[in-house]
């Protein structure tokens, strides 16, 4: 994928992880004027975010706690750890592809996120 800037704020966004089988096929992540909000198809999670250029920092988060069928809890409790896990964040790809990639503070690559909200 061709690479993008970061972008000066992620406010106002929408996306969705890109492996579905790990978070679910239903999965989001909202960013709204320094929260988050997440669901992985059960329970709504939410947190605080601080975003300098690329540096990014989440958490920590809070959940409702029902209880999930299926593969709902391994997949909330996979993106809960991503998102707190994040150190950074950079872009790839060009509108309508444009891809959201968290890393770690190592600088691995923990979660690949896909923009949702094209209007």
């Amino acid at each position: 994928m061709t690479p993008v800037p970061t972008p000066t704020t992620l406010s106002g966004s929408e996306w969705g992880p890109t492996d579905t089988v790990t978070y679910g096929p239903d999965s989001f992540v909202r960013f709204t004027d320094g929260r988050i909000s997440a669901n992985a198809g059960c329970n709504q999670m939410s947190a605080s975010y601080t975003q300098s250029g690329a540096a990014l920092s989440i958490g920590p988060i809070m959940s409702t706690r029902m209880a999930c069928p299926g593969d709902a809890m391994a997949h909330e409790s996979a993106l809960a750890q991503a998102l707190e896990s994040t150190a950074s964040v950079h872009t790839s790809g060009e509108p309508p592809r444009v891809e959201l990639v968290l890393h770690d503070g190592t600088g691995t690559p923990i979660l690949r996120l896909q923009r949702r909200d094209w209007d």
